[in-house]
């Protein structure tokens, strides 16, 4: 019995962790890894910022491998005149590389590109004094079935210098508060996360009830703990109760035994 409620306490508890876990561990941030283009980036993963313009939770993370062409001019837009929209050279990737700067908005920036034919801008930061940054930039409706990728200034200064590159987006989970997350991998679950990657995100907001999606591997692992457990605890109570049934057998002879002497001496 005491083993049983072990179980019990053990497995609620594991059980507590792991809901916690998935309400902390389930926002996400964005990559591109590259796919196509010169041996010398293929392969290499980018952090990138979101644009507003499209929401990657409610409409989709952009699927697929995506092709780029780097636009004409760079800057997407004509510095002298800023706030012009101006005919870039047709695009015929899917997205327009374009770099930051000129006193363009970035919503003139899409703007241009999107008319250029492409469905999406990957734009590169010129922050040098904080190259590694990446931008969440654009407002949401600027631009419409159009969605925006930023890179940082290091990264761009590797990216342009190989024209015609492809990509896939992926993510990375973060801490956050409503989303919940869905984990594979091998192994027993008892090992940290260090073998285990996401494969998917379900974004969430503030209302969002968060429930736990158990990966079929996890949900396995647990399941065969729990029925190994209940396997022993009962193959435990039938020795047990065989046990019991022999002292209640042995008692019972024994009580008949001396109920036969007492009558025994009553009729003598």
């Amino acid at each position: 019995m005491r083993k049983f409620l072990t179980l019990r306490v053990s497995f609620f508890w594991m059980l507590l962790g792991l809901l916690s876990f998935a309400n902390t561990a389930s926002a996400q941030d964005y990559y591109i890894v590259i796919t196509q283009g010169d041996d010398a980036i293929k392969g290499d993963t980018f952090k990138v910022g979101v644009a507003a313009y499209r929401d990657f939770c409610l409409e989709g993370i952009p699927a697929g491998e995506i092709s780029t062409q780097i636009c004409e001019p760079i800057l997407a837009g004509d510095a002298a005149n800023p706030a012009a929209l101006i005919d870039l050279d047709p695009i015929t990737a899917q997205a327009g590389y374009c770099e930051r700067g000129g006193g363009i908005a970035f919503d003139t920036k899409a703007m241009n590109i999107q008319n250029a034919g492409a469905e999406g801008m990957l734009l590169a930061n010129n922050d040098q004094a904080n190259p590694n940054n990446v931008l969440n930039y654009g407002t949401k409706g600027a631009v419409t079935n159009f969605w925006g990728l930023s890179v940082s200034y290091n990264s761009g200064q590797i990216l342009k210098l190989y024209p015609g590159f492809s990509f896939v987006i992926i993510t990375k989970a973060v801490a956050a508060d409503t989303d919940v997350i869905i984990w594979e991998g091998e192994g027993e679950f008892d090992g940290g996360l260090a073998p285990w990657t996401t494969v998917g995100i379900s974004c969430g907001g503030a209302d969002q009830t968060v429930l736990l999606l158990f990966g079929i591997g996890l949900l396995m692992d647990l399941l065969k703990v729990f029925m190994e457990e209940l396997k022993s605890i009962l193959q435990q109570c039938v020795t047990e109760l065989h046990f019991l049934t022999l002292i209640f057998m042995t008692q019972m002879q024994q009580l008949k035994v001396t109920a036969h002497v007492q009558l025994t001496r009553k009729v003598n």
